[in-house]
């Protein structure tokens, strides 16, 4: 179990237990079809899905109940046998108590409107669910290959966003990974990578028309386009903090960000914009009176802000698709944590959300040393497969086990010295027990 599979794994514990005294609980297997134990479940009812293939076109109806995988989105797929239609539907007023949890969503090709598709993998309208640990791949639309949003204000957390393409042409269509109009999702914690907005399409990750996105802690890696390599920007505020931007590509000019019209303010902070390639040195261009704010931020072109600095990131393997940093990195402890949003998503689960969001893309912590680093992911001291010691072998006995976990939580807080604090803060905390869980069984030496 990774340390980012703990901290889901626990989420889920500590987010269940309440209905789970009150809910029913459905379990879906061998294929069956899932559309039927959505019309029958009530509002708080949880239904498992074991590993499998599935058959998506799937709708909520507006209810308030959570669909997870039982064995993760490596394991589950849901894809959609109809053409054109979505994978799934959210579009009768699904607020954050209607969750999504551990699937691969692919083979979308849209819900057709007009002469176009929207949402290969998600349409939503009106609606603000929780999509959490999913891997959207492979879906297509004329607007959003992975997702299209209208008017929702979704949370989607730890999700993968992969080869994903939308296919609508000129000024007004694209968002390979997602197209939201009038919306304001909180994502936080995802990748994009290798998305596609063909032909004149704009934004190859992201198009935002209105509203006020904000992306945390993200990956947009590989990402192509017309127009707008990652991001495709119309009207609204979109911010990106804490994000990194590499290897995206305009097939005309705009690697990164392109912003249009004069209500149009794009916010950047705390981030690396590296390495992005277009036929024209614009990485980052607005147009129409567009603003683009970047401060705090790793940028290789010349762009007006406080705190910017132009410095080889030294990622970890680039060439490799591993964009974290390097101790040689001068991205280390550059960034400003005042712009770090609230931990709305109660990410570390300590039950404070409005502390800024104390962890990065990994689920490790965010502050390491004196203050912290630019891009999605906080240098920990260490590579993750690099172990010292066993520090979660709190009674010293060579096996981490179920008598370590009860000394380590009847040391919880403060507890300066302590056998069982892992990250060495003077701290018993969450940190130190996905550290335990991840380290289960025999030391290794």
């Amino acid at each position: 179990m990774n340390r980012r599979t703990s901290a889901l794994f626990l989420a889920t514990c500590i987010g269940t237990v309440t209905p789970a005294v009150l809910a029913d609980e459905h379990t879906v297997s061998g294929g069956q079809p899932i559309q039927p134990v959505i019309d029958a479940a009530n509002d708080g009812d949880i239904i498992y899905v074991e590993a499998g293939d599935y058959d998506g076109s799937l709708n909520f109806r507006g209810r308030a109940i959570t669909l997870q995988s039982v064995d993760g989105p490596e394991e589950t797929t849901l894809t959609s046998t109809v053409v054109p239609s979505s994978v799934i539907v959210l579009d009768s007023g699904e607020q954050r108590d209607t969750l999504i949890k551990g699937f691969t969503i692919t083979g979308g090709t849209g819900t057709p409107g007009g002469n176009e598709t929207v949402g290969g993998g998600f349409r939503m309208f009106g609606a603000s669910p929780t999509i959490q640990d999913c891997i959207i791949r492979n879906n297509r639309a004329s607007n959003g290959g992975g997702m299209y949003l209208l008017a929702s204000y979704p949370r989607i957390v730890d999700c993968s966003f992969l080869d994903n393409e939308s296919t609508g042409a000129g000024n007004d269509n694209g968002g390979g990974a997602i197209y939201s109009s009038s919306c304001s999702p909180q994502i936080v914690s995802c990748e994009f990578r290798r998305n596609l907005a063909s032909g004149s399409g704009h934004g190859g990750g992201i198009m935002t028309n209105g509203g006020f996105p904000l992306f945390v802690n993200n990956e947009f890696i590989a990402n192509e386009a017309h127009i707008g390599g990652a991001v495709e920007a119309n009207h609204g505020g979109p911010s990106f903090v804490n994000c990194t931007f590499a290897r995206n590509v305009a097939r005309d000019y705009t690697a990164v960000i392109h912003g249009k019209f004069g209500d149009t303010v794009v916010t950047v902070a705390n981030s690396i914009l590296w390495d992005n390639v277009s036929p024209y040195d614009y990485p980052v261009y607005g147009t129409g009176g567009a603003t683009i704010l970047i401060n705090r931020s790793n940028i290789d072109f010349s762009w007006a802000g406080v705190g910017n600095m132009s410095d080889d990131p030294k990622f970890r393997d680039s060439d490799g698709g591993d964009f974290q940093l390097t101790a040689e990195s001068p991205c280390l402890d550059r960034g400003d944590s005042l712009v770090l949003p609230n931990d709305f998503a109660d990410l570390d689960l300590d039950f404070d959300f409005i502390e800024p969001l104390p962890v990065d893309r990994s689920f490790l912590s965010r502050i390491q040393g004196d203050g912290i680093d630019l891009g999605a992911f906080e240098f920990q001291g260490q590579a993750p497969d690099d172990p010292v010691g066993c520090p979660s072998d709190v009674d010293g006995n060579e096996v981490v086990d179920v008598h370590d976990l009860l000394d380590l939580l009847s040391m919880w807080g403060l507890c300066d010295g302590c056998p069982g604090d892992a990250d060495d803060n003077g701290v018993i905390d969450v940190f130190d027990l996905i550290n335990l869980l991840e380290s289960w069984g025999a030391c290794q030496p």
